[in-house]
């Protein structure tokens, strides 16, 4: 419930994907979660959980298990390889995350045309505010054309859907019906 009607959950404030049967790579840290805050960002190699190695963890079968149950106050210590190869380790705490519904919003110019940059990451409701404030920025920045970026949306409300379908579309004019 918290996830559609607040777009929070449960936990550290990050995503990652397995890049090899040994590998684990970070492919997005959430504002003001556990995560950012001891420095994860996107690219970064997780190398250990809770003192064990990731491509152990990943042999064995126990990597969804290792960062422990959904509640608040459960901490892991990691350690992690950033982009420029230095090495970190920190102690996070689960609490709530909330997950951004809009996380970055450009305009950009391409060849003469003023196109919209839009990275939505879930339909949950308070989407809805975030995409109206979104698409007024690319109305007011000029934004002739829009590049909807839906890269790790996991989906959720229809009505959502609708109301990004109907601002992508324009306002609409009701005709007689004959």
């Amino acid at each position: 419930d918290a996830f559609y009607s607040d777009s929070q959950y449960i936990g550290f404030g990050f995503a990652y994907k397995q890049t090899s049967a040994t590998e684990l790579r970070i492919t997005q840290a959430f504002p003001d979660s556990p995560a950012a805050e001891v420095g994860f960002a996107r690219g970064d190699w997780l190398l250990t959980v809770g003192g064990r190695a990731v491509a152990e963890l990943l042999s064995t079968g126990e990597f969804d298990t290792v960062f422990g149950p959904e509640q608040e106050g459960v901490s892991v210590d990691v350690t992690w390889r950033d982009l420029a190869g230095a090495q970190h380790r920190a102690t996070m705490v689960k609490r709530k995350v909330t997950i951004p519904t809009v996380s970055q919003t450009a305009i950009l110019d391409a060849g003469g045309t003023r196109v919209g940059y839009l990275h939505f990451r879930n339909f949950v409701q308070p989407s809805v505010a975030a995409l109206d404030a979104a698409f007024a920025r690319l109305r007011d920045g000029g934004a002739e054309q829009l590049v909807l970026d839906l890269r790790y949306n996991g989906g959720g409300l229809v009505s959502v859907a609708q109301h990004l379908a109907s601002l992508i579309a324009g306002p609409t004019t009701v005709g007689k019906v004959f």
